[in-house]
Formats: structure tokens, sequence, C-alpha cells
């Protein structure tokens, strides 16, 4: 897709090395593959794949933040503003824990119990509902394995 671009790229890093690596360090220069034609479905596959916990450096550079400049940024939000505390993004399958607690955010679920529906009283469940819960309860009390 980017011929020239990597022919350049693999241009500047051996100029580099040749100048400055080392046995320990040697370094490797990059052109992410962004154009004005696809900058859009970059940024946002960039995006989708750091809110999975990949590098948040990706979708920063895309916009044109250098990495200098997002760490200042961050350092700003979190340590001079403190929107990390004021500013609490709704939770997600990704950020709270089995039982529906959020320890981030202090949230819990209803009484402290797991998540899911609230379980129904005895007079709304069906017939065959009662006779699943007593057919596992008899196993549990017989020594069966679920």
């Amino acid at each position: 897709m980017m011929y020239l671009a990597n022919k350049f790229a693999r241009f500047v890093t051996n100029v580099v090395n040749d100048n400055f690596a080392n046995s320990n360090i040697s370094f490797k220069y990059t052109i992410l593959p962004i154009t004005h034609q696809n900058e859009t479905k970059y940024i946002d596959a960039s995006y989708k794949l750091a809110t999975s916990g990949y590098s948040l450096v990706v979708p920063a550079l895309a916009q044109g933040l250098s990495q200098r400049d997002l760490v200042n940024l961050k350092d700003l939000e979190n340590d001079v503003l403190k929107l990390g505390d004021k500013l609490i993004p709704p939770s997600n399958s990704f950020t709270s824990s089995e039982g529906g607690a959020n320890p981030k955010n202090g949230m819990t679920g209803e009484g402290g119990e797991e998540g899911g529906r609230p379980t129904k009283s005895a007079d709304d469940k069906k017939d065959q509902t009662i006779r699943n819960e007593e057919s596992i309860e008899k196993s549990k009390t017989q020594g069966g394995s679920e």
C-alpha cells in the first residue's frame, strides 16, 4: 500500500542505526499507513483496539498528537486538573468486575449481590421452573454435581 513510504522508513532506520545504535539499542522508524482517504477508518479502528486494551498511542498519533503531547495531556488531566476523579466513564464489560461491582467508581450491584436479573417470587414462576429448581436442590443434597 505504501511502497515508497516503507522504503523511506527503511532508509531512515538504517541511517539512524548506523549513527546511533550499539549492541544494546537499535531503532526502527515507521510511517503509519494513514492517508486522507483512510484517516477516519484508521482512527476508528485503532480507537476500538485501544478500548480493548491495545495501545492508546496509535489513535493519538493518527490524530496528530506526538507521544510527548499525549503524555503531557494525560499528566495535565490526571495530576493537575484531577479529571480522573471528576469524570468517571460509564462502565462496560471491560471495566466492571464479576460481582457487578466496579472498584474504580465504587458501584456495586443491588445489595452487593451478583449482577443479573432479579429472581422471581414463587408465585410468578412457572411449574417447570419450580421442578428444575427442586431437582437442582435435590442433586446438591444428594452429592450430585451441577
